[in-house]
């Protein structure tokens, strides 16, 4: 309500971030949502014309450098407005101040607005498709089941299928262990299994709210593959008791899907379980990386780009980025691999192992700065990160015609016609309701 009251006010709205730091002095404490965040999701508003970081030291700064015509404030907002009126007045500018009434404050509280900003921001237009998931989850109590193959109707039905007559099938497999293929589920079932320490954009959830997601894949290799699969959610985030439980199960499964377990732990885990007899995949590195290449080559059939021309910048530098950066670096140009402090480059202290490999096959002419800076003149964006992070100025930056990948889940970097009005020419998400989805169900499991 108040962002669209404003904009009653004038031709062209800009909008204020407040910074991280300022958030803390005035509340006390850090918002849940970083300033970028905010940021990103600010600007992919449809009534914003224009979102800025305000500044931690002259708060009267940014009055400067946009020079308005109209302030406006909220109804209950204190902070900084004595300042804003000593520099008015000292400066004899002449700039109408506003204060934007409330609205229904009994209903409408800030944790309530908040949280409807970043809904609202991320979802198709009267279409609320989480509240239909969460009815439908809720309705089957999960998405999968198990199904018995063989009819059990009387003592014959039994006497086959369990005792007495299942014990030659366990006689023979103790013979001979490669005949556990042959006669039980292992030579089509898989493992899913999560620390749910990565799950989706949403981080680390834990093991229990990682279920639906863990579902959701055996949901996948089912439908796509005719895989059975299973969820195993571990309440542990210890590489060395995941590598003994994977270990320990490996009997009854034909294959391990590993699923959003965050970086660097990822690899260590992957790597040692290379040798139980069974293959073992972390889905986020190859799948990912699988998908975005094939969704890349076409993209640049399409803008009429030269994939050995490109610079690619990379937001996300977690178990799907470094996959997808190992992936690219031999085919692009430039491949510049951001994180959350920013570019990763060279002299950058406290980096992990991983993070120090990748510096020697990526970031060439070793830029440095924020997501920004690595997005001059780029011509790709892939984003494995985090929602509302890439704004429309951020797109400007690029070069004609930019790829934009905005794969974060469950809420894109940028929302598909926020990139498109910045310039996108090809515009994917990782999302199943939008257009030009990049996602690893298209490769794997199918």
């Amino acid at each position: 309500f108040y962002l669209k009251a404003a904009r009653h006010h004038g031709d062209h709205l800009v909008v204020i971030v407040s910074r991280d730091e300022t958030v803390r002095i005035v509340k006390g404490k850090l918002p849940i949502q970083t300033e970028r965040e905010r940021l990103g999701a600010v600007s992919n508003l449809s009534y914003v014309d224009e979102a800025k970081l305000g500044y931690t030291g002259d708060k009267m700064r940014v009055v400067q450098e946009v020079n308005p015509d109209v302030i406006c404030l909220g109804y209950d907002q204190t902070a900084f407005v004595d300042e804003l009126k000593r520099y008015l007045h000292e400066r004899k500018e002449e700039i109408t101040v506003v204060r934007i009434p409330a609205h229904h404050p009994d209903e409408f509280k800030t944790s309530l607005i908040r949280n409807n900003l970043y809904k609202q921001a991320s979802l198709p237009k009267g279409m609320d498709i989480y509240q239909e998931s969460l009815d439908l989850h809720a309705k089957h109590k999960g998405k999968i089941e198990v199904i018995s193959k063989v009819k059990v109707e009387d003592k014959k039905d039994l006497s086959l299928a369990y005792t007495p007559g299942v014990a030659e099938p366990c006689r023979q497999i103790h013979k001979n262990k490669e005949l556990v293929y042959k006669y039980t589920i292992k030579g089509n079932a898989v493992a899913v299994v999560t620390d749910g320490s990565s799950v989706l954009g949403l981080g680390n959830i834990g093991p229990e709210a990682a279920i639906p997601v863990m579902e959701g894949k055996a949901l996948l290799f089912k439908e796509f593959a005719g895989i059975d699969a299973f969820p195993i959610c571990l309440d542990t985030q210890d590489p060395k008791e995941i590598i003994a439980v994977v270990k320990a199960i490996a009997p009854v499964f034909g294959g391990i899907n590993l699923e959003d377990i965050s970086s660097p732990r990822c690899f260590e885990i992957e790597e040692a379980l290379q040798d139980i007899g069974i293959p073992v995949m972390h889905d986020d590195q190859h799948g990912t990386a699988v998908v975005v290449l094939a969704g890349l080559l076409n993209a640049v059939k399409v803008t009429g780009k030269e994939f050995s021309k490109l610079t690619i910048v990379i937001n996300g530098a977690g178990a799907a980025g470094i996959a997808v950066a190992k992936f690219l670096a031999d085919i692009a140009r430039d491949v510049i691999l951001c994180d959350s402090v920013g570019i990763i480059h060279k002299d950058r202290e406290s980096l992990n192992p991983v993070k120090k490999e990748m510096v020697e096959i990526t970031n060439k002419d070793n830029r440095k700065g924020l997501l920004e800076d690595a997005l001059n003149q780029a011509d790709v964006f892939i984003g494995v990160s985090k929602g509302n992070l890439l704004t429309p100025d951020m797109v400007h930056r690029m070069n004609k015609n930019p790829i934009i990948f905005a794969m974060a889940n469950p809420d894109p970097e940028i929302l598909p016609d926020a990139a498109k009005k910045a310039g996108a020419a090809v515009i994917c998400t990782g999302r199943s309701d939008y257009p030009n989805q990049v996602n690893n169900v298209l490769a794997f499991p199918g």
